[in-house]
């Protein structure tokens, strides 16, 4: 009877045992929050993958499957595998104007798995945005406001969707023609782009008597009115627009080149007889495009990048890593992105900060890439740098193995520069630059 007993305890210990053992390997992730950003994107664009993932077994892999056009692998930036949110970088390729999904699948040690779906689209067009950068060949009118800015342009460069209604503008209440005109921004687009349209957008009221608002574009010393004009309201901001299909100069289309340069435009008063006050308190041009945009000229691997801060700019750094000697593997590889900026040590190479009061910070300081075959080269893995003081910088990756001696790419310089005072406004421009170690 003790020997059955026993054998029945034996029995019930097993039964518990396997129990215990399938409900761990049933347990799957749990996805807390996944994002694509941007969500609008064409070819060439960058979109950044985040996923915020918990498991109480942990992580093993997570990767996201980019619409069926590609799969990549996230890496860990924050937290840890229990806990921790997953990132990487796309550029965006041979995509066309629909709907996609990213499906994010995490999988954890035990083997369960959870995804989940993100939607975003490459639409048929993008929308690029151009701010005066200082003022052009007229400046007949005056600066004015409650609280005037030093300068013209910087009367009507107001972030966008934010005008500030009257505090800074550009004024005339002159009773004859009158022109003031300002240069703008430069977008980098390459040359198998095409420019559907570029909107002038002014912002403006009036001060008394009749006057009506034209816009013009300023070109090799001539100015092209445009002739459709705005009456306006006496009270309120109001926002007018005159679209562009072709160039006014040219009676063509307009290409690449012309918006890589600081095209000038203008507000004029005509035709008044009497004195009237006009009042401008915002101007951008806004550029209907489709293809790759907002992507600079050159190869950056030599050529020196420019970051401004105080448009909220980040660049991107690509790097990779290569086993050289064709014969062995390099083991247990990692990759890191290092600075000669830091605040802390200005001069000495050390890995970018990912925080702290420094003058460039990164998303990451590194990544880890594993094992690397004889004669392979990784996929790129992605920094993201933000300037924080002006400053000149030299950046570099440095790739690191088991059985291997480190290796560093060729440095690669950043000015980070404060040209403007428009703190908090959106950046037009994403770039990015490739490196390799």
């Amino acid at each position: 009877m003790k020997q059955k007993i026993k054998h029945r305890g034996i029995g019930i210990g097993i039964i518990i045992i396997l129990l215990s053992v399938s409900t761990i390997a049933c347990a799957n992730p749990t996805i807390i929050n996944a994002s694509v950003s941007p969500e609008k994107v064409v070819p060439g664009d960058v979109m950044t993958v985040t996923a915020e993932i918990k498991d109480e077994h942990g992580i093993k892999s997570v990767q996201a499957d980019m619409g069926g056009i590609e799969t990549i692998i996230l890496e860990l930036v924050e937290g840890d595998i229990y806990n921790g949110t997953w990132q990487n970088n796309w550029i965006v390729h041979d995509t066309e104007p629909i709907w996609y999904n990213t499906t994010i699948t995490a999988e954890n040690i035990p083997g369960g798995k959870a995804s989940v779906n993100v939607e975003w689209e490459d639409p048929s067009y993008s929308i690029g945005y151009m701010l005066p950068v200082y003022d052009g060949y007229w400046m007949d009118w005056t600066i004015g406001g409650t609280s005037p800015a030093p300068t013209r342009w910087e009367s009507v460069d107001d972030p966008l969707g934010s005008p500030d209604n009257g505090t800074t503008v550009v004024d005339t209440y002159l009773a004859y023609p009158v022109n003031n005109s300002f240069f703008f921004e430069t977008l980098y687009f390459g040359e198998d782009v095409v420019i559907n349209s570029v909107t002038v957008h002014a912002w403006a009221r009036k001060d008394g008597g009749s006057p009506t608002l034209y816009v013009f574009y300023r070109y090799n010393d001539t100015d092209y009115v445009n002739a459709t004009s705005y009456g306006l309201d006496p009270n309120d901001y109001e926002d007018h627009t005159w679209v562009y299909i072709n160039n006014p100069a040219t009676g063509s289309p307009w290409n690449a080149s012309e918006l890589r340069a600081n095209m000038e435009w203008g507000v004029t008063v005509l035709g008044t007889s009497a004195a009237v006050g006009v009042l401008v308190t915002q101007m951008y041009l806004e550029v209907n495009y489709s293809g790759a945009g907002f992507r600079p000229e050159g190869d950056f691997t030599t050529s020196p990048a420019v970051l401004n801060y105080t448009d909220n700019q980040s660049i991107i750094f690509a790097g990779n890593c290569t086993e050289t000697t064709g014969v062995y593997n390099a083991t247990n590889t990692f990759i890191y992105l290092e600075t000669n900026g830091t605040k802390k040590y200005p001069g000495l190479w050390e890995d970018v900060p990912t925080g702290g009061d420094e003058y460039v910070t990164s998303n990451t300081s590194g990544y880890y890439i594993g094992n690397l075959s004889s004669g392979t080269t990784s996929s790129n893995y992605y920094f993201n740098i933000t300037g924080h003081k002006v400053g000149e910088h030299w950046f570099r990756v440095r790739c690191e193995a088991d059985n291997a001696v480190d290796n560093y790419s060729q440095p690669v310089n950043l000015t980070v520069r404060n040209p403007l005072s428009r703190a908090g406004e959106q950046s037009w421009q994403r770039l990015l630059y490739n490196t390799s170690g």
